[in-house]
């Protein structure tokens, strides 16, 4: 039994919809913020999967602790969370958290995935989990 999370994500934002939603009057953040005051969660955070102009939003408009998002090789071909989201999280003193690192599921495809994990984990993340 606990008496406080110890981190609580804003989880997958995705559209400008989802930011008024969440920064809007009465809107998700401020329940978060509260919870937080009142001891019952000690970080808040973000997570995001699909546009990281999204996330670098978030992170600029709120002071989240920490930050989820995919981090491998093929991200920055794409949307790069990696140009977009990591410097700003780093300036800012956020934990930054790795997801995707084996190339969204790709894992079961490929036995040595090593150079995969070694390019996850050589981007200032905090944390990052293999999938």
């Amino acid at each position: 039994m606990t008496d406080h999370l110890d981190l609580w994500q804003v989880h997958d934002m995705r559209t400008e919809e989802d930011l008024k939603e969440i920064f809007g009057p009465d809107g998700a953040l401020e329940a978060f913020a509260r919870a937080k005051q009142e001891g019952f969660v000690r970080f808040i955070g973000v997570t995001g999967h699909h546009d990281p102009s999204i996330i670098q939003r978030c992170i600029q408009d709120f002071d989240f602790d920490t930050v989820l998002i995919p981090v491998n090789p093929a991200e920055p071909a794409y949307k790069s969370f990696i140009d977009e989201v990591i410097p700003i999280a780093h300036r800012k003193g956020m934990g930054i958290v790795g997801m995707k690192t084996y190339f969204r599921g790709l894992r079961k495809r490929y036995p040595d995935l090593e150079h995969w994990k070694l390019f996850s984990g050589s981007h200032c993340l905090t944390l990052y989990r293999p999938q």
